[in-house]
């Protein structure tokens, strides 16, 4: 609703362009009018659009109808700016606009309806246009006058920020006897409060992000203004960017623990500092000794940062840099941090979460299909996966130890795949302040195209929109696949079954709660996976029939995070435990399943899949990551398959052949291997051929029954003009949300 689309006939406004978008989309064509920037002007777009909300109601329109009309008599809309991003910010966080303090001769109960039209929260506006039309014909409405306004995040389950606020209304209470009035109430200091950061002209590349000081009293970019690459800052209180001279060459960035000094790596391969308080950039490592990347700056005054030679720590006052972690043990390192007391190094190498554990000179893995990871001071790990999610792994730092399973908390994040790795823009201080990027055409995440892949390299996409597949598996008769993904608007991963053979719309099975990990019974008839649903302690196990409708039936409950990865016979369901995973069997055989551990370690151990026979597991170890066979159903003697690396293990239909795929790097291709084997005793590998090759995503992939296709998936960048419109692209946005430790923690539960 915007003046623009109101016409007037014979006296009478008549909209237009109402729900044209949406008849299009229905219809099979590309939504035109999406939430958020994509189209129409700013300045009549509600709180929970201009944050990018993908859930707008009546609500929205009754606050786009409060603001023409608050500008049919005011003269001008409530929120105004030079930029359309500074519009955003004020309706966002700006006060309540009020047309009676513009015109006094607004009537009381007139303005009252316009502010309660354009409160910040959906819940305190109109239900709907005809409460809106109600109140203004009402001579005696009135809504309190807001003194306070503080914006709350409540993430949602599949985790986008959304956008609340509070009212603190100022209430002059009379005292009777005593004649006093009640001061205004302060707000809440625990209330999350959101506001946008304006990068005015500067423009950013892809590792580019905004980072905060870790006392959250400062901001700092990279990026290029007026054609000059430098290194900017500005006071959290301030409006505007400052270029730090000295910094033309810089690429990522760190704060020191005083949130004075500021560390950065350059193009030419050094590693400077540089004080905020004035001065030159002085040097760390020069340039020329190695190549730094990526550096963190620990509190005891030692800096580590990342680079091909592996990763190393130096002290802030230059020196020579001690290795920590060789390239020889994990590839690919990036995004290194100390954790609280140094003693521990977090770490991604591809699209892992790693450990480095500097007092018992171990290494590990944590999650699996995620970078970018930051410890935060309320014991978790933050990080992104390629579909632009933040989760949150409960973590014990003292003991370096992972708690639970990790939680999706926010979505729509920038995410960039960069010659081969993941980037993801967002910063934490240790107070709680986050700034992140989100929308953008090249942000807000990759999304993925199923594809059938011959094993001569022929590739097919069956007719199905690109979105987050995940965790698909051919059935047992080779006709269909079952896999989870988010569909239909929804926020949680569903489970769905889509026939292949025939091309039909897909089935959705699973219509409540968290759901992943889908596998088939031996027959096909049943669907095992794992749900986060009401009553369940963590992930827990349930089954599924697909010829009907009923609801799927919980077999299994234990504590933690449970993954089903192979239904081999009918009273055995493999499946992971714990994170990181161990191995464990579920039997079916009586009413009630019972798990038993098969096999468990203090590194991650993933992907058990039982051979034809029944006699063999091949599995993957996370360090070094590759691929074992030991026995089966009790584990005997560990014998390796892979060399060189090696991960998602699959069984012939023969038993004949292990195949599995190369380690690689986030967005770089990697080999689909098949490894020729003597089941024995002994056994033995006779040889190992490279099948194909690509920029696929291993994780989910299955062979076929007939053994001579695969179905896998591909990541795909969103193209710009996707997200045009005739406003042109939706711009990428930095929402900064102070205290939001508050809502974290709510939503972990803790």
């Amino acid at each position: 609703i915007k003046p623009a689309n109101i016409l007037l006939l014979d006296g009478k406004p008549v909209i237009a362009d109402f729900g044209i978008a949406l008849a299009v989309s229905a219809g099979g064509g590309h939504r035109l009018t999406e939430t958020g920037l994509s189209l129409g002007t700013p300045h009549y777009m509600s709180p929970e659009q201009a944050t990018g909300d993908q859930h707008v109601g009546p609500a929205t329109d009754t606050y786009a109808l409060g603001c023409v009309l608050y500008e049919m008599l005011v003269g001008e809309p409530p929120f105004t700016g030079s930029t359309a991003q500074a519009i955003l910010g004020k309706i966002i966080a700006g006060e309540l606009a009020s047309a009676t303090k513009q015109r006094t001769s607004v009537p009381a109960n007139v303005d009252a309806a316009i502010r309660k039209a354009l409160e910040k929260l959906p819940a305190d506006r109109f239900t709907g246009a005809q409460d809106l039309g109600r109140a203004l014909g009402d001579a005696g409405f009135r809504h309190g006058a807001v003194a306070t306004i503080g914006v709350l995040t409540e993430v949602g389950p599949w985790n986008r920020l959304s956008i609340a606020t509070t009212s603190v209304a100022v209430v002059a209470l009379a005292l009777a006897a005593w004649g006093w009035l009640v001061p205004p109430p302060i707000p809440r200091p625990d209330h999350a409060t959101l506001s946008l950061i304006e990068l005015r002209d500067i423009s950013l590349a892809g590792r580019d992000e905004i980072i905060v000081s870790p006392d959250g009293s400062r901001f700092a970019v990279a990026g290029t203004l007026d054609g000059q690459r430098s290194l900017h800052w500005r006071d959290a209180a301030e409006e505007s960017f400052r270029v730090i001279p000295g910094t033309g060459n810089v690429l990522e960035a760190a704060f020191s623990p005083d949130s004075d000094w500021i560390v950065f790596a350059t193009t030419d391969g050094a590693l400077l500092k540089v004080s905020l308080l004035g001065g030159a950039p002085t040097p760390v490592v020069p340039a020329g000794l190695m190549t730094p990347r990526g550096p963190h700056w620990g509190g005891d005054g030692t800096i580590v940062f990342s680079g091909p030679t592996g990763i190393h720590r130096v002290p802030a006052t230059g020196g020579e840099p001690v290795l920590l972690l060789g390239p020889g043990n994990v590839q690919s390192t990036t995004s290194p941090s100390f954790l609280p007391g140094g003693g521990a190094v977090l770490f991604a190498a591809g699209d892992r979460v790693m450990l480095l554990d500097l007092e018992a000179d171990s290494v590990r893995e944590l999650v699996s299909g995620g970078f970018d990871p930051q410890y935060v001071e309320t014991g978790h790990i933050l990080y992104a996966d390629a579909s632009g999610r933040l989760w949150a792994l409960p973590f014990d730092a003292a003991r370096a130890e992972v708690l639970g399973g990790p939680i999706p908390i926010l979505d729509r994040l920038s995410i960039f795949p960069i010659a081969g790795r993941g980037y993801a823009r967002y910063s934490v201080s240790r107070n709680g302040t986050l700034v992140y990027g989100t929308g953008g055409g090249a942000g807000g995440g990759v999304v993925r195209q199923l594809l059938i892949v011959d094993l001569e390299g022929s590739v097919e996409e069956p007719p199905l929109d690109r979105r987050n597949f995940r965790d698909h598996r051919w059935s047992p008769d080779g006709r269909s696949v079952v896999y989870a993904s988010v569909e239909g608007g929804d926020d949680d991963p569903d489970i769905f079954t889509y026939d292949v053979a025939l091309g039909t719309t897909p089935r959705q099975l699973t219509f409540e709660g968290f759901n992943l990990n889908p596998v088939w019974s031996p027959d096909g008839s049943r669907i095992a996976f794992r749900s986060t649903r009401e009553g369940t302690q963590g992930s827990d196990l349930f089954v599924k029939n697909v010829n009907d409708n009923s609801p799927p039936e919980a077999i299994l409950s234990l504590p933690g995070q449970q993954s089903p990865t192979h239904w081999p016979s009918d009273d055995v369901l493999i499946f992971e435990n714990g994170a990181p995973p161990d191995l464990w069997i579920a039997d079916l055989s009586s009413d009630s399943a019972v798990a038993r551990e098969y096999l468990s370690s203090e590194e991650a151990l993933s992907s058990l899949r039982i051979s034809p026979s029944g006699h063999l597991a091949a599995y993957a170890e996370s360090i070094p990551p590759e691929v074992y066979v030991r026995g089966f159903p009790e584990p005997g003697a560990r014998e390796r398959v892979s060399q060189g690396g090696g991960r998602f293990p699959f069984w012939s239909a023969d038993g004949n052949t292990i195949y599995y795929w190369t380690v690689g790097r986030v967005g770089s291709d990697v080999a689909l291997m098949a490894a020729r084997v003597q089941r024995g005793p002994p056994f033995v590998v006779t040889g190992t051929d490279s099948i194909l090759q690509g920029p696929y995503q291993p994780r989910d992939w299955a062979l076929h029954p007939d053994g001579d296709r695969i179905v896998v998936t591909q990541d795909v960048t969103p193209a710009l003009e996707e997200a045009q419109g005739e406003g042109g692209a939706d711009p990428e946005r930095f929402l900064v949300v102070v205290n939001w430790f508050t809502e974290l923690r709510e939503r972990m539960g803790n």
